[in-house]
Parts: C-alpha cells; sequence; structure tokens
C-alpha cells in the first residue's frame, strides 16, 4: 500500500529528526556543522551491531545507540568549545570523515556493504515490516521529537543557547557558561541524529 510515497514519507520523517538536531546545533547555538549525517550513520550501524553482533532486543538497542551518537556528539563539542566559525566546521566534516572511513574498515559492520539482516521492532507481537509499518512507527517519534526540540527552544537552556548564537562574549558576561552550552548543544544533536 502506498508504494513509493509512503517510502519517501518514512525516509523524510528521518530526515525531519535529524534536522531537528542538526537546528540545534546550527540554528540555536550558532555553530557551523558540516558532519551532522555522521550521528545518523553511528546511530544506525550501533543499533545494527547491538542488535545483531550483541543480541540486544531492538528496543534496548535504540536507546544504545542513541546514547553513543550523544557521547559522539559531546566529544566533537570539545575541539568546537575552543573554535568559532569556518573552523567548527572543518572539525565537524574531518568528523564525519573520519566515522565513515572507521566504519567503513570494520569486518563486524560489514564494512563497505553495510549490516544486512537487522531484526525488525515488535510491538505486543506486531512486527513491524513493510513500509507502511514503518510509517506509523516514525510519525509518532517525529512528531513527539519536534515538540521536544521546540520545548527546548523555549526553555532556559534554549535561550541560552540562542544567547550564545547572538553573541558569545555578551552571553559570557551574563554568567552563560558558554562551553557548556556549546557541549549541550552538541550532545543534543547526536541524540537526535542517533535515533
Amino acid at each position: 500500500v502506498g508504494g513509493g510515497w509512503v517510502i519517501w514519507l518514512n525516509y523524510t520523517l528521518i530526515t525531519i529528526i535529524a534536522v531537528l538536531g542538526l537546528n540545534v546545533v546550527t540554528g540555536m547555538t550558532g555553530q557551523i556543522s558540516l558532519g551532522h549525517a555522521a550521528f545518523v550513520m553511528v546511530g544506525g550501524y550501533t543499533l545494527g551491531s547491538l542488535t545483531m553482533h550483541a543480541g540486544w532486543p531492538y528496543w534496548a538497542a535504540i536507546p544504545g545507540a542513541v546514547l553513543v551518537s550523544a557521547l559522539l556528539g559531546a566529544l566533537i563539542s570539545i575541539p568546537a568549545m575552543r573554535l568559532k566559525g569556518f573552523y567548527v566546521a572543518v572539525v565537524t566534516l574531518a568528523f564525519f570523515f573520519v566515522a565513515q572511513f572507521v566504519i567503513g574498515k570494520l569486518d563486524f559492520l560489514g564494512s563497505a556493504m553495510g549490516l544486512l539482516g537487522i531484526p525488525s521492532p515488535v510491538v505486543l507481537g506486531f512486527k513491524f515490516r513493510g513500509d507502511l509499518a514503518w510509517y506509523y512507527l516514525l510519525l509518532p517519534i517525529m512528531v513527539l521529537m519536534v515538540i521536544g526540540a521546540a520545548n527546548l527552544r523555549r526553555s532556559r537552556l534554549g535561550r541560552a543557547m540562542l544567547a550564545v548564537r547572538d553573541n558569545e562574549v555578551a552571553a559570557a558576561s551574563l554568567g552563560i557558561q558558554v562551553s557548556r552550552i556549546k557541549l549541550i548543544a552538541f550532545f543534543v544533536a547526536g541524540l537526535y541524529g542517533g535515533l
């Protein structure tokens, strides 16, 4: 049912979730991130590896994959704390190429071919197979993530991120810990990308 349109909608929902994380770093905090796709890649490969090689159930592997991507985001924020503008963009782009190279060389991750045969998630005995079933799983997740991003923007933390984006020196003079805000922004971006 739906054919190509449902596949397109599924990719669109996945992209929206990933772009919400990119918006936290770039739109709200003002850091140029060109390597955001690496978080999506790391999250997918972590989930596949946990379910196929470590024997984790799908629903336990999702938080694990999200956490790994979020922690990588925090790790990437360390050089970004001291850099600005173009240099942050270069660091994030380098992270993407390094992640792509490392994942491509690991045999247990399928090397260049990727992971095949990742088990489908099951909810109350219903196995999510087929594009339409994935649409019904992805849509509520995307809605929740949009609500989460909107609430983040309106929160105290979100206002601090906007202050850092507008003027780091002025934000620091108001008592905002700029490095901490950047770390949190990259952590949240990794979380969204990993999901």
